[in-house]
């Protein structure tokens, strides 16, 4: 489950919690129907891609993707986006989590970036139906690969707080890092470039909406670096998934998105209701054999932006699904 927020950087150390709000069922732009009348298929793959929650593609400087999910961070390659295979686990022993996991190895939402020939990566450790005791920890890897990565420590944790220390996402803006976390309630706060953990405590909540899991955020400039998201175009884009994550065919996820000038909100979506009063511009559902897409997440590849996420066929296990992106109206469409 990955759900993540952006966050005020300079208000008080935890933020404060806005009521969910019960809320009349959106209003659908003309442009939003149009694009639900034609939701195009993912990306015909090839190979071993069932997965959970995965995280953006990694892409090294070889070229090579890397793609980790949810469960005991299962490794994944491909050379072309299309077919992909198992390498493994990131850890096949983690102490440090045992404690949020109730004894087993089950890490959540991993988010991966592939910075200054380093691989980067953030993932949740917790126990479904205890989220109120959740951890964010931090780890690298100069290879990706199974054995290789060293694990820094825990970036945040909740336990009975205001919030859920779960599903994090790393935003790149010039030099500074960004943090954003949290299921249901989210958060955002600085981290120290140079050691990738936490810098200073304030955090503050960003999108409020009953049912809100997954999130992302990116720049909407198409020069923005693979792999860097910074602010050098005019906003910023906020992904959420809202509805049941994991109900095989029958599971209700789709893909809301809202956007910002400021990295800290406010997140409007296209009619101009703000993410903390639910808002949300629908840009991905089910459709067709395509149950419950969600999960996303985002980056930029050579051939444009890319938006990855898991959905359910009409029977069996979650796959992967991978689409474009279209930024070119000031929104993002999901394109073939």
């Amino acid at each position: 489950m990955r759900c993540v927020t952006l966050t005020s950087l300079v208000l008080g150390t935890l933020f404060s919690v806005v009521p969910s709000l019960a809320l009349a069922a959106p209003t659908v732009s003309a442009r939003e129907a149009a694009a639900a009348a034609s939701y195009p298929a993912p990306i015909t793959l090839k190979g071993s891609y069932s997965t959970h929650d995965p995280s953006a593609l990694c892409k090294d400087s070889k070229g090579t993707y890397f793609m980790f999910s949810e469960g005991g961070m299962s490794t994944k390659t491909s050379t072309d986006r299309i077919n992909w295979k198992d390498v493994g686990f990131v850890f096949t022993s983690a102490p440090w989590v045992l404690s949020y996991t109730g004894g087993v190895l089950d890490l959540w939402a991993p988010d991966c970036h592939y910075i200054d020939g380093k691989f980067h990566l953030y993932y949740a450790a917790a126990t479904w139906g205890n989220l109120d005791l959740s951890a964010v920890f931090y780890a690298t890897s100069t290879t990706g690969m199974p054995g290789s990565w060293t694990n820094h420590g825990q970036i945040i944790s909740a336990s009975h707080a205001n919030y859920q220390a779960i599903d994090p996402t790393l935003i790149v803006d010039g030099s500074k890092w960004y943090l954003a976390f949290g299921s249901l309630l989210k958060g955002i706060f600085l981290l120290d470039p140079s050691t990738g953990l936490r810098s200073g405590s304030s955090i503050t909540n960003i999108a409020q909406k009953s049912g809100v899991e997954e999130g992302a955020v990116i720049d909407s400039d198409p020069s923005v670096p693979l792999q860097s998201l910074v602010k050098v175009g005019s906003y910023y884009y906020l992904f959420v998934s809202v509805g049941s994550c994991c109900d095989g065919a029958s599971s209700t996820y789709h893909v809301l998105v809202g956007r910002s000038k400021s990295i800290t909100g406010p997140y409007l979506d296209e009619s101009g209701t703000s993410m903390l009063s639910g808002g949300g511009t629908t840009i991905l559902a089910s459709h067709d054999s395509i149950h419950g897409p969600g999960g996303q997440s985002v980056f930029q590849d050579k051939d444009g932006w890319i938006i990855d996420y898991h959905y359910y066929p009409d029977s069996g296990d979650s796959l992967l699904g991978i689409n474009h992106l279209d930024f070119s109206s000031g929104w993002p469409v999901v394109i073939a």
